[in-house]
């Protein structure tokens, strides 16, 4: 089998599958039990890392929650979305949102609303962050709506929602190939472009057992790249790229806001 390799950038080193237990990413980690049932109602918990760069402390913690379930709408899938990212003030990013896909091959996304906002550390709500948004697609065209504004893009081919890429990711066969699409990110921004393809295979071994994982490449226009380890089942166990990266953990907003307890408050600069 084709062996993936390293990641090396030519001037920093960059975030890599070696470095999640050399830089101490995987407490709490567990081996899944059950192979993946892309079938199925599944809840999945992901701890977020923000790294600048991996021989430095990290410049946020947080948590990434999803939850999927069959739809009211036949042939269809809602995804619950709900994520909080801490940085070294401990001031929280949150977002709370629920998108419903077909439950196609790219898990097109038909709708969702999400809202979200600051919070300090205090945990009061920072009201001028807050942000409402809604979206439709329909025939080609996004129409999102974000505090009462409406705003249309068009795109062309598939077109993937970034947290709902976690669910086309794990639906993936072994052998697949690439996929051309164009990205809804943070659920507004078309960014077309973006391809996911075939990454090779690792050994890698954690607690003692070492099981064969497969790479899946994520390329495109205005993000990083980034690469998804699956199992061979399909389960996602990490999602890493030059940024950060995202560790699946059974209690992934407890671990997370563990880990922003125990960091030093940095303190805020007098303007």
């Amino acid at each position: 089998m084709p062996q993936a390799q390293v990641s090396r950038g030519p001037e920093k080193e960059i975030i890599c599958l070696e470095h999640l237990a050399e830089y101490e990413l995987l407490a709490g980690f567990s081996w899944p039990t059950q192979p993946y049932d892309s079938g199925r109602d599944w809840d999945l918990g992901y701890v977020v890392y923000m790294f600048p760069n991996p021989k430095r402390p990290p410049l946020g913690w947080g948590h990434l929650a999803l939850a999927k379930r069959t739809s009211a709408r036949p042939g269809c899938f809602d995804l619950s979305i709900r994520s909080a990212v801490a940085d070294d003030f401990r001031y929280w990013q949150m977002l709370e949102a629920v998108l419903t896909c077909r439950g196609d091959a790219t898990a097109t996304p038909i709708s969702w609303s999400a809202e979200s906002g600051g919070r300090t550390p205090e945990g009061a709500t920072i009201f001028e962050s807050r942000l409402v948004q809604q979206g439709v697609v329909e025939g080609g065209i996004v129409t999102h709506t974000l505090n009462g504004v409406n705003v249309r893009g068009a795109f062309g081919g598939a077109l993937i929602e970034a947290r709902a890429l976690y669910a086309v990711i794990m639906g993936l066969p072994e052998r697949f190939a690439p996929i051309e699409f164009t990205l809804l990110d943070d659920l507004r921004m078309l960014k077309a472009g973006h391809r996911l393809q075939p990454g090779g295979t690792k050994a890698f071994t954690h607690a003692g057992e070492t099981r064969v994982l497969r790479r899946i490449l994520h390329t495109g226009r205005g993000i990083f790249p980034h690469e998804y380890w699956t199992d061979t089942t399909g389960h996602l166990l990490f999602a890493i790229s030059d940024l950060g990266c995202c560790v699946l953990h059974p209690a992934a907003e407890a671990h997370a806001r563990r880990l922003v307890e125990a960091r030093p408050v940095r303190a805020m600069r007098a303007t």
